[in-house]
C-alpha cells in the first residue's frame, strides 16, 4: 500500500509540474468540452438543407495546418453578397462542422456562406490564423468566378475565438498603422491588406474575447475555463505584458475605416462585458455598431447562445442579423 500511495504521489506531481510547464493538458481538457457540446439547428432545417447546395472540404491553399474550407450557396442563385465566417473553439479546437446549420441558414436567407477551418493551438499559434483568413480571402478572390462570388459585397464573421480572429484581422486590414505595427512584431510571418476596404460590408461578432490579456490574468467572475493555459497554448507565451497580446486588444486602437459591426453575447458564462466595451469604442470612432443583449431577468444565455435555434432569443438575434444584412450601407 505504502508503495502505491508513493507512486501515485508521485504521478500526481508529475501531472502538476506538466500542467504547469506546458498547455496541453489544459488544451484537450477544451477540446473534449468542445466536443460535448451540440448546438441546436431550427426545426425546418431539412427544408433549409434541400434549398441551399453544400461544397465542402475544399481546399483554400493554405501554407500551414487544416486549411480546408466549406461553401455554402442558396440553390436559387440570389446570392450576391458573401459571408466569409470564422468558427470558435478557444484557440484549440472545433470544426466548422459544428456551426453548419447556421451557415445554411444565412444562405438560405440569400448568402454565399464560406465557412472556413485553421490551424489549432497549441501546435500552431498566433499570429498563423490570422494568416489563414488573409489566405481564405485570397481563394475567395482568386476563384470568384468559379463559384459565383461577389468579392465587392463581402461581410466577415466569426463566433467566440472566431470572433476575436476576425475583429482583429478587419482592425488590420482597414487601420495601416495598427497593420503595420502588427507586422513589426511578428517573425517570418506578414499580415497584408488584401481586402479593399470599401467592399467590406460589415462584420458579425458572435461572443468574442475581444481582450485576450484576460486570458492570461482572469478576472474573478470569468467563465470557468482554464485561461491561462488557452492563452498560452494561443500565443505561445505566458507573458501578460507580451506585445502581441497587448496588441491583440483592438479596443482602443480603431479607426474611423472599421466596418459597420454587428454584435451579440449571452450573458452568463461569456464575454459579455467585453463586447459591450468594444461597441461602445466602436461608436466613439463614429462606427455603426448593432448590439443584441439580454438581461438576465429575460433569461439565462450562455456562450454561444445563438446557435441553439430552439429558443426565442436565438431566433430574435437572428432576425436581428437579417436586418444588419441587408441594411444598405
Amino acid at each position: 500500500m505504502k508503495k502505491i500511495l508513493v507512486i501515485i504521489s508521485a504521478l500526481i506531481v508529475f501531472a502538476a509540474g506538466f500542467y504547469f510547464f506546458t498547455p496541453y493538458p489544459a488544451v484537450w481538457l477544451v477540446k473534449h468540452a468542445f466536443s460535448l457540446t451540440k448546438y441546436t439547428p431550427p426545426e425546418n432545417y431539412s427544408e433549409i438543407k434541400s434549398n441551399v447546395i453544400f461544397h465542402r472540404n475544399i481546399n483554400y491553399n493554405s501554407a500551414y495546418p487544416n486549411g480546408k474550407l466549406d461553401i455554402i450557396q442558396p440553390k436559387n442563385g440570389k446570392n450576391d453578397k458573401v459571408i466569409l465566417w470564422v468558427h470558435g473553439g478557444g484557440y484549440v479546437g472545433d470544426d466548422k462542422k459544428k456551426i453548419e446549420h447556421y451557415m445554411a441558414m444565412l444562405a438560405n436567407s440569400g448568402f454565399t456562406v464560406v465557412s472556413i477551418n485553421y490551424a489549432l493551438a497549441p501546435k500552431d499559434h498566433y499570429p498563423v490564423q490570422l494568416k489563414q483568413i488573409e489566405e481564405a480571402y485570397n481563394f475567395i478572390k482568386e476563384n470568384a468566378a468559379t463559384y459565383d462570388f461577389n468579392v465587392n459585397k463581402i461581410y466577415f464573421g466569426g463566433d467566440s475565438a472566431g470572433a476575436q480572429l476576425v475583429a482583429q484581422f478587419i482592425n488590420i486590414e482597414t487601420n495601416p498603422d495598427y497593420g503595420a505595427k502588427i507586422n513589426s512584431n511578428i517573425k517570418n510571418m506578414q499580415i497584408n491588406a488584401v481586402v479593399n476596404r470599401k467592399t467590406i460590408m460589415g462584420v458579425i461578432l458572435f461572443c468574442g474575447p475581444y481582450n485576450l490579456r484576460e486570458f492570461l490574468n482572469p478576472p474573478p467572475d470569468a467563465m470557468k475555463l482554464p485561461y491561462k493555459q488557452i492563452g498560452w497554448a494561443y500565443f505561445g507565451t505566458k507573458n501578460v505584458n507580451d506585445i502581441n497580446v497587448k496588441l491583440s486588444n483592438i479596443t482602443n486602437k480603431l479607426s474611423s475605416n472599421y466596418p459597420p459591426v454587428f454584435i451579440t453575447d449571452g450573458n452568463t458564462n461569456s464575454f459579455e462585458a467585453q463586447a459591450k466595451k468594444l461597441e461602445a469604442a466602436l461608436k466613439e470612432n463614429g462606427i455603426y455598431v448593432r448590439g443584441i443583449y439580454y438581461p438576465k431577468s429575460d433569461a439565462i444565455l450562455e456562450h454561444e447562445y445563438q446557435f441553439y435555434m430552439n429558443t426565442e432569443y436565438a431566433k430574435n438575434t437572428y432576425k436581428q442579423l437579417l436586418q444588419f444584412l441587408n441594411r444598405k450601407k
